[in-house]
C-alpha cells in the first residue's frame, strides 16, 4: 500500500506545550532507532508557521538526513536550515572580521570569489540597533574553557569558506561555534520566537568534552529563560537522567515487543504547564514520518455510500469488501474458515464495519449470506444499513439473518428463527440453501459466537460442537466461506476455532488505540484509524507499525 501521502500527526499536548507563551525546553530520549530525530524534525515542520527554526546536528550530515527523510526537501526553508546546521553559518561581529580576512588556511573554492562573503558579513555587522540575547552563561562557560577548568577539545582555528547559489558556509575561530550560531540565530529573530533543535546534546558534549548537563544548563538559562525561545534537546539514551529535571518537558520513545510484534510507544513524561490528557501514544515511523495514533472512539459517524464492488483477489478467493484487508491478507479463500478475534475494550464498531463490508460485497454480487450477528447488533438496523448500500432487492434476495425465535417476527422475509434447541437442526445447510435458492455460490456464513455460545454453548445436549463440525464440513465441501467472530474472553471454542481456521485476525486495544494483526498469517500491527474520508469501502485507515 502507498503511504507516501501521510504527513504524520503529533500529540496535541506536545503542540500546546510549544504554543504556550514564553520559552520551553523539551528533552527527547530513547534508544537508537526509536524515532528521536524524526520527532525533532517534525517539530520543526509543525512549528514552522509559529517559530523561526534552527536545526543543529552533531552526528548526521545533511545528505544522510535527506536520504532517510525524503520529505525534508519539500521545503526550501528546511533545506537552508539544515545546511546552516551542518556548516555553522556564523554571523561574525566586527571585531572578528579582520581576523577572518587575515587568517592563514582559509580556503576559497575555485568557482567563487571571497568578495560576496565579505559583503554578506559587512551587512550583518551594519544592522544597527537591535535586541540582544543574554549570553551570561555562555560567556561564563567560555571563560572556564579559556582558564582550563572546562575542556574544549575541538580545534578552534578558522579553516574553510565555500559558496553555492543560496548560502555561504563558514567555519571560524569560536570556542563553541555550534552554540554561538544558535545564539546568533535566536538573537537576529528577536523579538520573534525561535525553535532550536540540538540533535544530539550528548554528541555536542562529547565533541567538546563538556557534560551534556552543563551545556543544557547554559542553553536553558540564556536562550530559553533569557530570550523566550523554544529548545529541543535530543538525548542518545533512555531511562531516567538528571536532564529530566532540567528540561520543562520530557518525551520518551521506545520500541517494545507485544505478541512477538514491534510496538512503538511515546510517553509524555512531563510537559510543564500543559494538561496531559493521555500520557502514552502508540506511533509509527511509516514513510519516514512519526505519526501517533489517537485514542480510538467508540463510534464512527459516516454516511453509507452506494456500494462499489471489489474484484476477487484470486481465482479461489473472495474479497473482504475492503481493499486494505485484501492487500494485507490476500482475501478469503473458498472452502475455508476465517476467525476474527475481538479483544477486551475494543468498540464493536471496528468489527462491525468489516462485517458490513463483507456482507455488502457478497450480496451485491448476488452471492448468498447467512448471518448470525453479534448480540449488540439489531436486525432492523443491519437491514437499513446494508440495504442503503446495495439496494433493497439485493438485500432481500441474498441476505438471511438468523435471529432468536423469541425476538424474531415471522412476517419479515429475510429473518430466519433460531429455536435454540440444537444447533445441528437450527443451522442445517439444507435450510440455508433453501432460503438462498435465488443466490449464487459461494455463500458467506458469518457467525457471531457470542450469540451461539449463549444459546447453545453451556449445555451438552444442545450440540454446539456437533452443529459447528457439520456446518464447517458443508463450507468446505461446497467451497463456501465461513467467517467467525469471537471474543478473546470466550472460554469454550476460541482455541478450537483458531485451530480449524486458515486465517486468524485479531483486534486488540493497546494504549487506547485499536490495533489489528494477523495471527495466521503472521503480520505486523496495523493501527485502525477512523477516517470518514477514506477512499476504501470502510471508514478506517490501516496504518502499519513501521
Amino acid at each position: 500500500m502507498d503511504y507516501t501521502e501521510r504527513r504524520g500527526e503529533l500529540p496535541p499536548e506536545l503542540i500546546k506545550f510549544f504554543l504556550a507563551p514564553g520559552g520551553h525546553s523539551l528533552v527527547i530520549k530513547g534508544e537508537a532507532g526509536t524515532g528521536k530525530t524524526t520527532l525533532a524534525l517534525q517539530l520543526i515542520e509543525t512549528m514552522s508557521d509559529n517559530d523561526n527554526q534552527y536545526y543543529l546536528s552533531s552526528r548526521v550530515s545533511d545528505e544522510s538526513l535527506y536520504r532517510q527523510f525524503p520529505w525534508l526537501k519539500e521545503s526550501a526553508e528546511k533545506i537552508r536550515l539544515l545546511k546552516a546546521g551542518k556548516a555553522f553559518l556564523l554571523h561574525m561581529g566586527s571585531g572578528r572580521r579582520s581576523m577572518f580576512e587575515q587568517s592563514e588556511g582559509v580556503k576559497q573554492t575555485d568557482s567563487a570569489d571571497v568578495g560576496p562573503a565579505l559583503e554578506l558579513l559587512r551587512a550583518f555587522n551594519d544592522s544597527g540597533e537591535r535586541l540582544t540575547i543574554d549570553r551570561t552563561e555562555l560567556h561564563r562557560l567560555e571563560g572556564q574553557i579559556e582558564e582550563g577548568t572546562v575542556s574544549a577539545t575541538e580545534e578552534i582555528a578558522p579553516n574553510r569558506i565555500s559558496f553555492d547559489s543560496n548560502s555561504v558556509d563558514i567555519v571560524v575561530g569560536r570556542l563553541l561555534p555550534e552554540l554561538e550560531v544558535a545564539y546568533d540565530r535566536v538573537e537576529e529573530r528577536l523579538p520573534d520566537r525561535s525553535l532550536v533543535v540540538i540533535d544530539s546534546i550528548d554528541g555536542l558534549g562529547e565533541k567538546y568534552d563538556i557534560s551534556p548537563e552543563r551545556l543544557l544548563t547554559v542553553i536553558q538559562k540564556d536562550i530559553v529563560e533569557g530570550s523566550g525561545a523554544n529548545v529541543v534537546y535530543v538525548l542518545e539514551s533512555a531511562g531516567g537522567t538528571h536532564m529530566d529535571y532540567l528540561g520543562d518537558g520530557v518525551v520518551s520513545l521506545s520500541s517494545t515487543e507485544i505478541s512477538g510484534r514491534r510496538a512503538r510507544v511515546m510517553e509524555l513524561e512531563k510537559l510543564r504547564g500543559v494538561k496531559v490528557d493521555r500520557h502514552k501514544y502508540m506511533f509509527t515511523l511509516v514513510n519516514g514520518r512519526l505519526e501517533t495514533f489517537p485514542a480510538s472512539p467508540n463510534t464512527i459517524t459516516h454516511a453509507e455510500k452506494k456500494w462499489k464492488p471489489l474484484h476477487e483477489p484470486g481465482q479461489e478467493t473472495a474479497s473482504f469488501g475492503c481493499r486494505q484487508l485484501d492487500e494485507i491478507f490476500g482475501g478469503l479463500q473458498y472452502g475455508s474458515v476465517t476467525l476474527i478475534e475481538v479483544g477486551e475494550n475494543v468498540p464493536s464498531v471496528y468489527s462491525d464495519v468489516i462485517q458490513n463490508a463483507m456482507v455488502a460485497n457478497f450480496a451485491y454480487k448476488n452471492s448468498g449470506v447467512a448471518w448470525i450477528p453479534s448480540r449488540k447488533a439489531s436486525y432492523d438496523i443491519l437491514h437499513d444499513r446494508i440495504s442503503a448500500m446495495i439496494g433493497e432487492d439485493r438485500f432481500e434476495r441474498n441476505v438471511r439473518i438468523f435471529e432468536q425465535s423469541s425476538s424474531a417476527p415471522t412476517d419479515i422475509p429475510y429473518l430466519i428463527s433460531l429455536e435454540g434447541n440444537k444447533l445441528l437442526t437450527d443451522l442445517k445447510w439444507e435450510t440455508i440453501e433453501y432460503n438462498l435458492m435465488e443466490s449464487s455460490h459461494p455463500f458467506l456464513s458469518l457467525l457471531g459466537f457470542d450469540i451461539l455460545e449463549s444459546m447453545y454453548g453451556y449445555e451438552n445436549d444442545k450440540g454446539l460442537l456437533d452443529g459447528l463440525v457439520e456446518h464447517v464440513g458443508a463450507i468446505r465441501r461446497g467451497k463456501h466461506v465461513m467467517v467467525a467472530q469471537a471474543l478473546s474472553s470466550s472460554k469454550l471454542y476460541l482455541q478450537w476455532l483458531s485451530d480449524i481456521s486458515l486465517m486468524h485476525i485479531k483486534m486488540e486495544n493497546i494504549e487506547g488505540t485499536v490495533m489489528m494483526h494477523g495471527m495466521k498469517p503472521y503480520t505486523q500491527f496495523y493501527g485502525m484509524m477512523p477516517n470518514t474520508e477514506s477512499d476504501d469501502s470502510i471508514p478506517l485507515n490501516l496504518i502499519p507499525i513501521a
